[in-house]
């Protein structure tokens, strides 16, 4: 188990790379004149607290709906057919089939 320091830390490191893989989105649907439309956002981890976590950063965001969880890398390539996510933010570390396969 990780001391709370350095799940904090670990969780900061998490959050900035999320924000900034946004932010880079975000530029590219401005840049193809897309900015009427939101950023439709799938989250898909084996560990609800991290969909969780995730999804309480991203949802405040004005141009993000967060559309779907997923708790596993099946449960979103289904999901994915169903919702039709723009963005699908993925856990590369899932039982199973991971993020990358998926």
């Amino acid at each position: 188990m990780l001391p709370l320091n350095q799940f904090r830390a670990r969780g900061q490191a998490l959050r900035s790379r999320c924000l900034t893989n946004i932010r880079l989105r975000r530029a590219e649907l401005r840049d193809a004149s897309m900015t009427t439309n939101r950023i439709r956002l799938m989250v898909a981890d084996d560990h609800e607290v991290v969909r969780t976590g995730l999804k309480a950063i991203l949802e405040p965001e004005d141009d993000i709906d967060v559309v779907a969880e997923a708790g596993s890398a099946q449960e979103a390539s289904r999901m994915a057919d169903t919702f039709d996510p723009s963005v699908v933010l993925m856990d590369v570390r899932m039982e199973g089939m991971n993020g990358i396969e998926a």
